[in-house]
């Protein structure tokens, strides 16, 4: 007891009067007054709400953030960006997303069909992006990429494997990958899906629409429609590569692909849809739909609402500016191709670990296609391989190719031999 009522004692005069007390214990060590009296004395306990209370802190080391970088133009977006995006962040745990503005994107590729409000709006709606850049350049130059590993942040610059070529045919991320922070994803990689669905008494939201070439107006409304519940249920009319532009909005919960034209009874049963909502906005040809009204059963039911587009942007409305735009469009797209031929004609193919066997008839494709006979490839005898450059002919049909050179020919084995995937090894997929 004595113990006890000392403890308290000492805690009570430690935290009311702590400057006193510090003195006084610095006073006893220096003095060396470590007596039997001290000795005596159980060392109290801190209790426990002093913890909670936040006066004694555990100091933890938190694990760094790695922040990448992506850029792009996003004019157009389509479900292409969004699986691009998506495996960006896959990278790291933040994605920073750089949008190149309208100037840049006039001198290296052409006009933009959207502007920069409308661009920034599609990417921003994006779930996997984290912050927005507006007005990045459309080559990451030394100034600009200081900034980014600077000011903003960032470890990694990410790109897709295609070319990024400037007008003069270099390297648009020559300087990322020369300074070690350069990272590269698949363009063609799969898509994923989500598997979140709505609590058991969550207001689930519904509304559906064909989204073709989506843009800043349905991302607007998908987010109007969004903050009316807790769940926003999206019905696709039958396009799988739409879904994944849809399913890419940070408003979007889950996306119905094939979705019928007309909301049943059963529909709304069986998803517990307790709203339904329609833009204000909608294609001209939506209205000439003929039959009976697509939204009669929730209307009937009174969880139908009529929803103010934020945007009279339409699918028709950008297919106008495309159209007015013809020109300046087929002399940027005539300007690309050429760069990007150029590319692949001085690119060399590399055959390191890339021989599989082919069928038959990509074997005798190839063969045709190159101005090297082609024969067999033993797998323990890849010393005979020769990089050669793609012709244009060749690479429209298969991306890289292997052959032998002149002076191996007769220590391998000629093609035709009967066997027909036997040990033909001369393409690398």
């Amino acid at each position: 007891m004595e113990h006890e009522s000392i403890n308290s004692w000492i805690w009570d005069g430690v935290y009311y009067h702590p400057h006193l007390f510090g003195g006084l214990m610095l006073t006893a060590a220096l003095l060396g007054l470590s007596t039997s009296y001290f000795a005596g004395i159980a060392v109290p306990s801190l209790p426990y709400s002093w913890y909670s209370q936040g006066l004694f802190h555990k100091k933890t080391r938190e694990k760094k953030r790695i922040r990448v970088y992506m850029d792009g133009c996003f004019d157009l977006m389509h479900y292409g960006h969004a699986n691009a995006l998506r495996q960006a962040k896959a990278l790291g745990d933040e994605l920073v997303v750089g949008v190149v503005s309208d100037e840049e994107i006039v001198a290296n590729k052409g006009p933009p069909v959207l502007s920069m409000e409308e661009r920034l709006a599609l990417v921003s709606g994006l779930k996997w992006v984290d912050e927005v850049i507006p007005n990045a350049p459309y080559a990451i130059n030394e100034q600009f990429m200081r900034s980014l590993f600077n000011e903003h942040k960032i470890d990694y610059i990410i790109h897709g494997d295609d070319p990024c070529l400037l007008p003069d045919g270099t390297d648009a991320y020559a300087l990322a990958k020369k300074a070690g922070r350069y990272k590269q994803i698949k363009r063609t990689e799969g898509v994923s899906s989500t598997d979140i669905g709505p609590g058991p008494n969550a207001r689930v939201v519904y509304i559906d629409g064909a989204f073709d070439l989506f843009h800043a107006g349905h991302v607007e409304i998908l987010k109007s429609a969004r903050q009316l519940g807790d769940f926003l249920l999206v019905g696709i009319y039958p396009d799988h590569t739409v879904s994944l532009s849809v399913l890419a909005c940070r408003y979007v919960d889950e996306v119905i692909i094939g979705a019928p034209s007309e909301i049943t009874k059963d529909m709304i049963i069986t998803f517990n849809i307790s709203l339904v909502v329609h833009g204000t906005v909608a294609e001209s040809n939506a209205s000439a739909m003929v039959g009976a009204d697509p939204y009669a059963v929730p209307k009937s039911m009174g969880i139908f609402r009529l929803l103010e587009s934020p945007k009279d942007i339409t699918t028709t409305s950008i297919a106008q500016r495309i159209v007015a735009n013809h020109e300046a469009y087929t002399k940027r797209n005539a300007k690309k191709t050429k760069s990007e031929k150029k590319y692949y004609a001085e690119k060399k193919i590399p055959f390191a670990d890339r021989l599989t066997l082919v069928s038959d008839a990509l074997y005798e494709a190839a063969k045709k296609s190159c101005s090297r006979d082609f024969v067999n490839v033993d797998s323990t005898n890849t010393a005979c391989v020769a990089d050669i450059d793609a012709t244009d002919e060749l690479t429209q049909q298969i991306p890289s190719v292997h052959v032998l050179e002149p002076n191996c020919k007769s220590a391998m084995a000629m093609p035709g031999s009967g066997d027909s995937v036997s040990a033909r090894r001369s393409l690398g997929q």
